[in-house]
């Protein structure tokens, strides 16, 4: 659950989709005080067009499923912002030598 190793992948996707709309280095963090909700944001350089937008939410949150975390809202005009949802703070103190490792 590296959420920034995650942000970074997000980041490379949407520019491989929108043809490098986002500066990857000024990436911003916003918490809340709910400690597993974080809004990363991204500023875009140019428009994203709107037939993308529907394939760039849909490939967000497939990804960020496949990293254990939900997706909240995703918003694409003037910067890119995803809400993440952590599903834990960290990993279970204990798992009996049989379990698969799913939480």
């Amino acid at each position: 659950m590296d959420l920034d190793a995650t942000c970074d992948e997000l980041i490379r996707a949407v520019n491989l989709v929108a043809f490098d709309v986002c500066d990857p280095r000024t990436r911003t963090y916003i918490r809340d005080a709910d400690p597993l909700k974080v809004t990363a944001r991204w500023p875009l350089r140019g428009p994203i067009t709107d037939t993308l937008h529907t394939p760039l939410r849909k490939m967000i949150r497939q990804h960020v499923a496949a990293r254990g975390m939900s997706v909240g809202k995703i918003e694409l005009d003037g910067s890119v912002a995803i809400t993440l949802y952590l599903r834990a703070l960290r990993g279970p103190a204990y798992r009996h030598e049989e379990s698969d490792g799913e939480l």
